[in-house]
């Protein structure tokens, strides 16, 4: 919370050796606001949290014709600000203005110091040696960004603030601006033209300026500053790197799937192979069987013959008995031999 004290001294104090916040007097008797580092860093961080700050306080890429109040509308969005950075403490917005353009002042000094070309500059390629902690956030915030181009300054119409805000704005003269206000412009919105052409309709559409087409210095230093060449040249030999390891990946798994479609074809050689020879062997030994009861049926019906010839021989006179006997053994070594082959 800010403090109040008396001091003679007409000089701003340091953002990093300050004590903590407090409201000094002039040689004029005007009251200075005095910030600390603490501070600075909280209003930094503020911003960094919030994208609606960044878009509506920032240079920002977003065009004014989509949200023409997004630029202008300044004004509540510092006392807002205000009251989170110094809570219980009445501190006008115009300080918080005045500070938001010594941020921006300082980064783009401090900016510049790193390079030659002072743009295009990535964290790693960045001196660590800075003194400003803010300095990284604010350079997320701020790298790439860029001012309203004239198009969007000129063809944006005035914002007309309700009674409250009107009743809020500081009346400064110009030679009433406090010490930390200096540089900061006076809060008029009504500067705007009134009745002038919009730029767009004198502009040819299929060939815009180079002046407004163009976006920041920032994106060409980019492309030719030694840390983005460093690391393109290291992203490229990366994608080099997977891609060859890629295609030999590709030709292991396709020589692996080879291997094992021979193989599989080897196997069911084989099998058919064992297959094959299983129904020969079985063939075989239906052959040899068969060939073998064969030859057991002729060597008993050779018997039978054999035996009944002889005792035909022997009873020549009973004629008539032999006959019949001789029918019946016939008869029974046919009904034999039928069934044996069935």
């Amino acid at each position: 919370m800010p403090a109040l004290s008396q001091s003679g001294s007409t000089s701003a104090p340091d953002i990093h050796t300050s004590c903590p916040t407090r409201a000094s007097r002039s040689a004029t008797g005007k009251k200075n606001f005095t910030w600390s580092g603490a501070d600075v860093l909280h209003f930094v961080t503020i911003l960094y949290n919030s994208k609606s700050y960044q878009r509506a306080l920032l240079p920002s890429r977003e065009s004014a014709e989509s949200n023409p109040a997004l630029k202008l509308c300044k004004h509540p969005i510092f006392r807002e600000i205000s009251k989170l950075i110094f809570p219980g403490t009445s501190v006008k917005p115009n300080h918080i203005k005045a500070k938001l353009r010594w941020l921006q002042e300082t980064y783009y000094r401090e900016k510049k110091k790193l390079s030659l070309t002072g743009a295009g500059m990535l964290l790693e390629d960045m001196d660590a040696s800075n003194p400003y902690t803010w300095f990284e956030k604010m350079h997320e915030m701020m790298n790439g960004q860029f001012y309203a181009d004239p198009t969007a300054l000129i063809t944006t119409p005035s914002l007309d603030f309700t009674s409250n805000d009107k009743a809020d704005m500081p009346s400064y003269s110009s030679a009433d601006i406090p010490m930390d206000l200096s540089g900061s412009e006076p809060y008029d919105h009504g500067a705007h033209g009134h009745g002038l052409p919009p730029i767009l309709d004198l502009m040819d559409s299929t060939n815009p300026p180079a002046a407004i087409t163009s976006t920041s210095g920032a994106s060409v230093a980019a492309q030719h500053s030694p840390g983005t060449k460093r690391k393109r040249g290291a992203l490229d030999h990366k994608c080099n790197t997977l891609a060859e390891a890629f295609y030999h990946s590709s030709i292991d798994t396709l020589q692996i799937h080879l291997q094992l479609e021979q193989e599989h074809t080897r196997c069911e050689r084989m099998l058919e192979a064992e297959c094959t020879k299983h129904k020969e062997m079985r063939m075989q030994h239906k052959r040899e069987e068969k060939e073998c009861n064969e030859h057991f049926r002729a060597r008993d019906r050779d018997m039978v013959m054999e035996m009944v010839h002889l005792l035909a021989s022997q009873a020549s006179c009973h004629d008539s008995v032999m006959t019949l006997l001789i029918f019946i053994i016939d008869l029974t070594l046919i009904c034999h031999f039928t069934a044996k082959e069935s």
